[in-house]
């Protein structure tokens, strides 16, 4: 049965009891789902007409009631809401000037919490798809269900054919991250004229739309607002007739396997193009610690200017229209310049920030402490298997347990230094997990007042999360990190081979983190290790690097925004105040293992407290099962109470904690625990 178009129509403005009514008959007649009419009209310039107000609404109420059509409105402040509720109207509309309003967007979803009404929300008048989301779900946390995001264009610089720019884009990417809310189109505000409404209406049937809002007044060249813009009913009666839906499937099992084999074909080529991109990115990152170290700009025009000149020779071989090519190259090269300035502020700043990870091997340590005196902390384990590979320099062995994480071992690291003879020109590697990277770490900074460090994490914990940031510190009467400092390391250099030597749980404790970065700050990370679960727990190496990579890049970004976590750092801490609190009334969770069910917990009291969706916790439980991680408390609720009750983020009878308003969106709240 085909796919029938949710539609809404109506004049621009509510002009007269007798147009609302002509119209209304003729469009009721036509099928049509919604009737609309503004009665506030905002109009760019003072003394356009600018509606009738609330005397229209009795108008509007009236044909709600007598033809039985439900009717919408737009609506712009509370007392906007007020006369519509008053009047018993069946919807509303959010304009493009209010959605742009995240106050105004809030004020109306108080004044219709509780209501049932229909809310249509426009996109906002500037090019923004997270404003659009927000104003959504703002509705959505003020428990309003009934939504559909209109799409009318967006007022863009410049001459483009249309009175508001399409960009199909926007629309298409809200889809992506609200899937369940209704996306309808609305072709009269995006041609501003009539003849233009047409194809745009059958362009949006074809980008799978679920229906139209149009303009349609019975006598269009005597309207008193937006004349061009609206259809007479014949023309809306003609423009529905031609309308071809297309249906989002098909039964025919020969077309869909003649389609789903060319998709195949696509995802292939889809995959080896983002491999290539993540390749490319890994030289980009190169090249960017060389023009570091030469003091080169990261804009290289000329460069640029070559490049783009050869990929649209090359590219018109292949038939493929320069300006596509211009267009995809030049994103690919902003990304390029975004990142080397993320990470090469060291010519920007004289403080200390964030060091990014490189990929490497194990066997670059001794080119990168060419000439240089050292002493090399290695975790047991590691000397036993990559003794071969160290470079030649002396070594004090560390026995990576939580519980020699201490200031006791940090001194007996420091005597041993003495007996070295290590002085201030000496540098100090720490290669092992997060327990050697935490003493390397702290030791440099407190022996002769600080040496240089650099750090070659060998665990996938350490490697995405632990090793990056400055963090360096030990236990104190069983107290996790209670003393410690913030010193960046010099180099961390990050080797994936190393991985293949670890037992499964140790991949599993370092993917928690990966899990982690994924929520709070990168959500298609977390689509990525949906779809490569398999792959990453083989240990493939381009997966690895992916995460790692997307990993180090986020981490790094938000410890460039507060080294010192006076605020946004604390979102790190997603999952970990619960986890700590496992790790200190169950012996049997390691690290990892401890943060994944924090972050479980973490995401059902964001259900609670934020509003945030449910659809998350089975995805995590589901990604959890294939990576090894567990899914429920192994202890009683109130002795996890008990154990937070000692967290020295408590307040009173309630704990700050890091939740989650949306995918990518933390925050920080106050969650009671205590009667």
């Amino acid at each position: 049965m085909m796919h029938r178009p949710f539609i809404i129509a109506g004049p621009c403005s509510a002009e007269s009891p007798e147009q609302l009514a002509d119209t209304a008959r003729a469009l009721k007649g036509l099928g049509v789902d919604f009737f609309r009419a503004g009665v506030w009209k905002p109009r760019t310039h003072p003394g356009d007409f600018e509606g009738y107000g609330v005397d229209a609404l009795a108008w509007l109420a009236h044909i709600q009631h007598t033809m039985q059509l439900p009717v919408a409105t737009e609506v712009a402040t509370p007392k906007h809401v007020e006369a519509v509720l008053k009047a018993g109207l069946k919807g509303v509309w959010i304009g493009a000037r209010t959605t742009v309003n995240p106050f105004a967007v809030q004020e109306l979803a108080a004044a219709l919490s509780g209501t049932a009404v229909k809310i249509l929300v426009k996109n906002p008048v500037n090019p923004d798809t997270a404003l659009w989301v927000g104003a959504l779900e703002r509705f959505q946390k003020a428990g309003l269900d009934d939504l559909a995001a209109v799409h009318r264009g967006f007022s863009v610089y410049g001459p483009g054919g249309y009175r508001n720019a399409p960009i199909w884009l926007i629309p298409s990417e809200l889809k992506r991250r609200m899937p369940h809310i209704p996306l309808l189109c609305d072709p009269s505000h995006i041609g501003g004229d009539r003849l233009l409404v047409g194809g745009l209406a059958q362009k949006a049937m074809d980008l799978d739309f679920d229906g139209l809002m149009i303009e349609v007044h019975p006598h269009p060249e005597r309207a008193l607002s937006d004349a061009q813009q609206q259809l007479s009913v014949a023309e809306f009666k003609t423009l529905m007739g031609g309308l071809t839906v297309r249906l989002p499937d098909t039964s025919d099992d020969l077309l869909k396997g003649r389609i789903e084999g060319l998709r195949g074909q696509i995802d292939l080529v889809d995959d080896q193009m983002t491999e290539l991109l993540a390749q490319r990115m890994r030289v980009v990152e190169e090249i960017g610690a060389l023009k570091r170290e030469g003091g080169l700009t990261i804009l290289q025009r000329r460069r640029w200017e070559e490049l783009i000149a050869r990929i649209k020779e090359r590219g018109m071989t292949l038939g493929l229209s320069p300006d596509f090519l211009e267009r995809i190259f030049g994103l690919i090269h902003q990304e390029a310049i975004d990142y080397q300035q993320e990470f090469t502020p060291a010519y920007l700043s004289e403080q200390k920030i964030c060091t990014l990870p490189r990929m490497g091997s194990m066997n670059e340590l001794s080119g990168l402490l060419q000439g240089k005196r050292a002493v090399l902390l290695v975790d047991k384990n590691v000397e036993t298997l990559y003794k071969r590979q160290l470079p030649d320099f002396p070594v004090i062995t560390i026995e990576a347990k939580e519980a020699l994480k201490s200031i006791e071992t940090v001194l007996s690291i420091v005597q041993q230094l003495i007996d070295l003879h290590i002085d201030r020109g000496s540098w100090i590697v720490g290669i092992g997990g997060g327990i050697v990277c935490d003493l390397a770490g702290l030791a440099a900074s407190v022996y002769l007042r600080g040496l240089s460090f650099g750090l070659a994490p060998t665990t996938l914990l350490a490697q995405a999360d632990a090793a990056i940031g400055g963090k360096n510190g030990v236990n104190v009467a069983g107290l996790k990190n209670m003393l410690g400092c913030i010193k960046q390391p010099d180099w961390i250099l990050c080797d994936t081979a190393l991985l293949k030597t670890l037992p499964k749980r140790e991949i599993s404790n370092g993917l928690a983190e990966v899990i982690k970065h994924a929520l709070i700050g990168d959500p298609p990370l977390l689509d990525y290790l949906e779809q490569h679960a398999q792959a990453i727990m083989a240990l493939e190496t381009d997966p690895l690097r992916h995460i790692l990579y997307a990993s180090h890049r986020f981490k790094s970004s938000v410890v460039n925004r507060d080294e010192k976590e006076q605020g946004w750092r604390r979102i790190l801490n997603f999952g970990h105040t619960t986890g700590h609190a496992l790790e200190a009334v169950y012996a049997g969770y390691a690290h990892g293992e401890a943060v994944a069910v924090g972050m479980l917990y973490a995401v059902t009291l964001s259900i609670k407290y934020t509003g945030f969706g449910a659809e998350l916790l089975p995805r995590l439980k589901a990604l959890y099962s294939v990576f090894g991680l567990p899914t429920e408390l192994p202890c009683s609720l109130e002795a996890l109470h008990a154990a937070l009750g000692s967290d020295k983020k408590r307040e009173g009878k309630t704990i700050h904690m890091v939740l989650l308003e949306a995918a990518g969106k933390p925050c920080l709240q106050k969650i009671p625990f205590w009667p």
